[in-house]
This record gives structure tokens, C-alpha cells and sequence, in this order.
């Protein structure tokens, strides 16, 4: 069954506080989808990995035969064409989960992503958070500093 959902897109770059931001929003009753933990989920299913392997060899696996991240991370951050191929892979279903994450629970729910705007998909939401940080404030690779 459905339930009715108040879509948000929550976007910014790396650094800016989007997950500060994300708990925020969980503290006052917002459901919070991480783009991100679907991306790593995703990573695992068995069709996307055939599609990886077909397109970027066993290389990419673990010794444990699970997808390495890092190892095509460094394989599409040095080449456009391929970057845009993972996206054009991982992004519709990263929103198909959205979708399932709506109907399942209701109420305020929120996709935490990066590229929304870049890709044209704020209008899949009724609303879009920006969450910006000038350059000097922004922390690469840092989870939020602050508990709330």
C-alpha cells in the first residue's frame, strides 16, 4: 500500500554538510534515504554486477569476490565515458529504491544525493535542498562533526 509522501531532494557537494543537515531532519521526524548505502547495496546485486564485470573485467572484485569500490572508482574518475556509463547504471535505481522507500514508509522522506540538480532530477521531488558551504568551511571526506 502507498502511503502519501512528501518527496525532498537534499544536494550539495562533498564536504557542505548534507549529512548535518540529513539528521536535522530525522530528529524532526523525516524519513532519510543515503544515496550513497543504496549505491553500496546496489553494488552487490547480482545483475549490476554481471553489468560491472561485463564492462570492467574481474579486476574490479575482491579477493572475496565482492565489487571494490575504490578500484573502479579509479577506473571512471580518469575517464568521463565510463563515469557517465555508471551513472546511467546505478542512478535510475538508486530512484526505483527511492520510490519503494516512499510507498513503504510515507510521510516526509528525503533522498540524501549528490548530482541531482547535474542530472536534471529535481523534479522528481515536490522540494529540493541546496546545502552549501563556502570552500573554506567545507571538510572533504568527513562525516557531519556535530551530533544532533
Amino acid at each position: 500500500m502507498n502511503k502519501p509522501c512528501l518527496k525532498i531532494g537534499l544536494t550539495g557537494n562533498l564536504g557542505t554538510g548534507k549529512s548535518t543537515v540529513a539528521k536535522l531532519m530525522e530528529k524532526y521526524g523525516a524519513k532519510v534515504l543515503d544515496a550513497d548505502k543504496v549505491v553500496h547495496q546496489l553494488l552487490e546485486r547480482e545483475n549490476v554486477k554481471e553489468k560491472l564485470l561485463q564492462k570492467f573485467g574481474k579486476e574490479i572484485l575482491t579477493p572475496e569476490g565482492k565489487v571494490d569500490r575504490r578500484k573502479i572508482a579509479e577506473k571512471v574518475f580518469r575517464n568521463r565515458r565510463l563515469l557517465k556509463w555508471l551513472e546511467e547504471l546505478l542512478h535510475p535505481l538508486v530512484y526505483e529504491e527511492y520510490e519503494k522507500f516512499c510507498s513503504r514508509e510515507g510521510g516526509i522522506c528525503v533522498l540524501e544525493a549528490t548530482l541531482i540538480f547535474e542530472n536534471k532530477n529535481q523534479n522528481r521531488f515536490h522540494y529540493t535542498v541546496l546545502v552549501y558551504a563556502p570552500n573554506g568551511l567545507r571538510v572533504h571526506g568527513l562525516k557531519s562533526k556535530y551530533q544532533y
